[in-house]
């Protein structure tokens, strides 16, 4: 006669633990066998065990708030160096327009003269004539001229008063409404370069 496992087998089964003839450990990898990491094999605690055993949550607090006040000091004082940074490139940024404006000083008739000659040929034929577009060509390019021209003046001395280091993020910084990064990049350290560059364009661009 065939037996049909009953509804009481059914449910003793889904109660009652599965046994197998396997014998299974379970660790962590790397472990070996008698080798602990809070215990010596003379029952001591290692280092690691005396850090876990003599766990103190008062003292864990106060080191996390030592932490916490370490890590806010450094961001303070990193905040501080860093305005403080920013204020002498300000200054050094001064330095650098107020001897460009000087250099500039002392070239300024013939442009002038370049730019009335346009103004006066423009009134006259208005802006399409061949006579206005020459006498904006002239004054266009002794704009570019005379910003290269007294930028380069000026960057000759300012860049022996000033350490790499300063020029690089200043004139990185400041340039880049008329010299793009790719540019700049190319001229590495040429900062007499860059900087006649920059005043030969915005020369150019203001007239």
């Amino acid at each position: 006669m065939e037996y049909k496992p009953s509804y009481n087998d059914s449910l003793r089964a889904d109660i009652l633990p599965s046994y197998t003839d396997s014998l299974m450990h379970h660790g962590i990898k790397g472990m070996h066998w008698g080798v602990r990491r809070f215990q010596n094999a003379n029952g001591s605690l290692t280092a690691a065990g005396k850090k876990r055993y003599s766990w103190n949550p008062i003292e864990r607090f106060k080191q996390k708030q030592a932490e916490r006040q370490r890590e806010r000091d450094e961001a303070i004082a990193k905040a501080k160096q860093r305005q403080k940074q920013m204020i002498n490139d300000s200054k050094v940024w001064d330095d650098i327009c107020t001897r460009d404006s000087y250099e500039s000083s002392k070239y300024e008739k013939p442009l002038n003269k370049a730019i009335e000659e346009y103004d006066n040929a423009y009134d006259k034929y208005g802006f399409n004539h061949p006579n206005t577009q020459a006498a904006y060509d002239k004054a266009y390019d002794l704009a570019y001229k005379h910003g290269y021209d007294t930028g380069k003046k000026a960057a000759k001395k300012f860049s022996k008063d000033y350490d790499s280091e300063t020029l690089n993020r200043v004139l990185d910084e400041s340039l880049e409404e008329y010299v793009n990064r790719n540019e700049i990049s190319k001229l590495g350290d040429d900062y007499v370069e860059k900087y006649a560059l920059y005043t030969a364009r915005s020369s150019a661009a203001h007239f």
